[in-house]
């Protein structure tokens, strides 16, 4: 899988910028799922020590670390936040100099995981950028709220992804706010890549959703969906800690994918969906501006989602719902329309990384 924050490395690159983008780490937790395609992939990168992309202008490193933090329980303390990189092996921060980025200009910091930066290197100007409403999150404790409040009072400029992230960041006392919603990377969506293997055994219409399978995907509409059409596939691609014990036969949970594979899987399905569940996740969900709403539309997919008010605002084409029956219904007319692939890639197009981030590059450019 890939966020936004990998899209926004790269563009700084195509911006004329020296980039180091160090992911979360990996620790002794993800050896128990050692069969993974991208743990083992991040592994790989933690192994070679660093790589550089983009005719060198772009360095990427996964760090290794006996512990890290998070929302599980044993691991949300405040210390932990503030000194992971300390248990780092080898040390994170010392590799980091290595690599020639000890003193930046920018330091871009997009997650509240990762605060010991604001002191582990030196920089002119500091850029948080909240994709999330983290305190949505399960097991959100004092470590990452503090982490979180720190990094906003120290920010000379916080971005987010949501109208609502905008106004909650400016209630926190956050200096400087910029709107700026999630992107696409739109050329990687509208090729003509190969149908999956896995489609293979699939007879009849796709329906997909692409992203994390957490209590904020509500699997109620995806079953109903599935019992009232049951010549249509609904396939899953994410990963899901916590799969429903039973789902139709015509459910289909295909786990994570590589992102540079993503495309071929979308544009072989016929709709994609967005069912996240208001009533269980409402606060998260309200200031969530999807991803995946670009990357459907601009693999030529209708979208079929649930109505939030970020969603309202955008005048997307994507047809959005209140209640289960309304999904169901939607998904169905979906399914039977002729093919407006053109309209909502002109859509897609309008929300290009490049174009998103033009109001970032002009701050960073100022002197």
């Amino acid at each position: 899988m890939r966020v936004g924050s990998h899209a926004i490395a790269t563009q700084f690159v195509h911006q004329g910028w020296e980039v180091a983008y160090v992911a979360a780490p990996i620790t002794p937790l993800n050896f128990l799922k050692p069969g993974s395609s991208v743990f083992q992939a991040r592994l790989a990168e933690y192994r070679a020590g660093g790589q550089r992309d983009l005719d060198g202008k772009l360095w990427h490193y996964v760090p290794f670390s006996l512990l890290a933090p998070s929302n599980r329980r044993f691991l949300r303390s405040p210390w932990l936040f503030s000194n992971w990189s300390k248990l780092s092996l080898p040390n994170v921060k010392q590799r980091v100099h290595e690599a020639g980025f000890g003193e930046v200009d920018l330091l871009l910091l997009d997650s509240i995981y990762q605060p010991a930066w604001l002191d582990d290197i030196r920089y002119k100007r500091c850029v948080v950028r909240l994709a999330d409403y983290n305190a949505g999150f399960d097991g959100y404790g004092a470590g990452a709220q503090r982490s979180e409040m720190n990094a906003l009072a120290r920010a000379d400029l916080v971005v987010t992804a949501s109208r609502g992230l905008s106004q909650w960041a400016s209630e926190q006392g956050a200096r400087h706010v910029m709107y700026m919603p999630n992107g696409v990377d739109f050329e990687r969506f509208t090729g003509h890549p190969p149908r999956p293997a896995e489609y293979a055994s699939l007879s009849g219409p796709i329906a997909v959703f692409v992203g994390d399978i957490s209590t904020w995907v509500d699997m109620t509409l995806i079953d109903a969906c599935a019992r009232a059409m049951p010549w249509v596939n609904f396939v899953l691609i994410g990963p899901c800690a916590s799969p429903p014990a039973t789902v139709p036969a015509n459910v289909h949970f295909l786990g994570v994918r590589p992102h540079d594979q993503l495309a071929g899987y979308l544009r072989h399905a016929q709709v994609g969906l967005i069912p996240f569940h208001l009533e269980k996740c409402g606060q998260l969900v309200a200031h969530i501006h999807p991803l995946k709403l670009y990357e459907y539309l601009a693999s030529g997919l209708p979208v079929v989602s649930s109505r939030w008010a970020e969603l309202e605002g955008l005048g997307s084409p994507a047809v959005l719902c209140s209640s289960s029956a309304e999904f169901v219904a939607a998904v169905r007319v979906a399914l039977e329309e002729p093919n407006q692939a053109p309209h909502y890639q002109r859509y897609a197009q309008s929300a290009s990384w490049p174009q998103r981030l033009a109001p970032l590059f002009s701050w960073a450019s100022e002197t």
